[in-house]
Order: structure tokens, then sequence, then C-alpha cells
């Protein structure tokens, strides 16, 4: 899947109903660093996570 196409409708979707609460996505296919910058710079509560793994570690760090 192209995550720069994930990214985008994650933005409009968090945007569109005002979402506030942190957002962990796990980013994996093409255009990865593409996907990653726009989430970066949409001024949203987003964290990437490389792998399953690293997205599930980045949730259990924000809940301790």
């Amino acid at each position: 899947m192209r995550c720069d196409v994930i990214a985008h409708g994650i933005i409009e979707a968090a945007s569109e109903v005002g979402c506030t609460l942190p957002i962990v996505v796990r980013m994996d296919g093409s255009k990865v660093e593409e996907g990653k910058k726009l989430l970066r710079e949409s001024g949203l509560n987003v964290q990437v996570g490389d792998n399953l793994g690293d997205a599930a570690g980045k949730i259990v760090k924000m809940l301790g």
C-alpha cells in the first residue's frame, strides 16, 4: 500500500472529526518516507511505528 495515500487519509479523517487523541500508525509499504513526513508535518499528535512491535511499544509507552 502507498503510505503517502494512507497518511493523507489519516490527516483528512482526523481533521474532519477534530481528533485530539494521540494516534499510532504502523507504516509499511511503498512511499514510507513520504507518508511519515506528511504525518510529522500535519500538526496532529501522530507517532509512526516501523513495524507492529514498534507501534505497540509506542502505545504501551503512552499508557505508562
